[in-house]
């Protein structure tokens, strides 16, 4: 669950996830005309081809496409742990 500010426009919000050495390993994302709000974009530990991962870390990239020239901060980062 994450929240998304300062965004007065209809913007593509996305979670791409990876595992420790770098690989894709998912892309989830949503477009609402207003993003500002609430997000739960849940990831069922499916890699991109549809199979279950191996137990372990990864990493969430979390990003609002923007158009602002020198905008910062337009993606955060977060460890997700998966178990089963």
């Amino acid at each position: 669950t994450f929240d998304v500010v300062r965004v007065n426009a209809e913007r593509q919000v996305s979670v791409h996830i990876y595992d420790l050495v770098g690989r894709l390993v998912k892309r989830i994302s949503e477009l609402r005309p207003d993003p500002r709000g609430n997000y739960t974009l849940r990831w069922f530990g499916e890699d991109l081809a549809g199979n279950r991962v191996p137990p372990g870390i990864y990493l969430a990239r979390i990003g609002v496409a923007i158009d602002a020239a020198g905008a910062q901060n337009t993606s955060v980062q977060q460890l997700v742990h998966v178990a089963y």
